[in-house]
């Protein structure tokens, strides 16, 4: 950036792109964690096939990440809205 300069509106854009992806994926990270949170809470099964908690992983991670692009808990809009109304971001 050149000095004196303020922001350009490309860079403006790229930054918030770069803030919603960040979020979204936190959020997307802490959806997980709860699926796992309630995966774990279940009566063991002894006749557990080999891999089903691998898979278990595996599905709360896609369903984590496509709630939270599609909005997810809300985690994500507030945590933009947030840093954007204090400015910093």
């Amino acid at each position: 950036m050149v000095e004196g300069m303020g922001p350009t509106r490309g860079n403006v854009a790229v930054a918030n792109a770069r803030l919603q992806k960040a979020a979204q994926d936190f959020e997307a990270m802490l959806i997980q964690d709860l699926l796992t949170l309630s995966d774990s809470g279940s009566t063991p099964d002894p006749d557990r096939v080999a891999g089903q908690e691998q898979y278990q992983d595996f599905r709360n991670q896609a369903v984590a990440t496509a709630m939270a692009h599609q909005g997810g808990i809300g985690i994500a809009r507030l945590l933009v809205q947030q840093l954007q109304s204090k400015g910093q971001y």
